[in-house]
């Protein structure tokens, strides 16, 4: 949780110039920036940063899936659409198996469309 929130458990809101000097009176702030090059005040809300430290603690519990259980996943997969999830994985094996994969799709899509030229 931000300092400011931390020393101060009832403030609901503060404000914050661009050289970061915190003020719990808006105009106390508008006052400090006039003498900085950049004026700009922000206003920093409790309930904004308890809904982003919530984000951060669900985004941490969300565990990556191991390279095998990826794999498993592309060779399920039945369509290129489907691989597509697996792309910006930058592990070795994952990058093979996706490989592997595509070229399996690819040549099952050539038969399908031999097949169907016969026809």
């Amino acid at each position: 949780m931000d300092k400011v929130f931390k020393n101060n458990p009832t403030l609901e809101s503060y404000s914050k110039t661009s050289d970061g000097t915190a003020f719990y009176n808006p105009y106390d702030a508008k006052m400090h920036a006039k003498s900085l090059k950049d004026k700009s005040i922000l206003t920093v809300f409790k309930s904004d940063l308890k809904t982003n430290e919530k984000q951060e603690l669900k985004d941490k519990s969300i565990k990556p899936l191991k390279a095998e259980e990826l794999i498993a996943l592309i060779k399920e997969s039945t369509t290129a659409e489907q691989l597509e999830a697996f792309q910006g994985d930058e592990r070795k094996s994952v990058k093979e198996a996706l490989a592997v994969k595509k070229a399996e799709l690819e040549s099952l899509n050539q038969e399908e469309n031999t097949n169907e030229n016969r026809e």
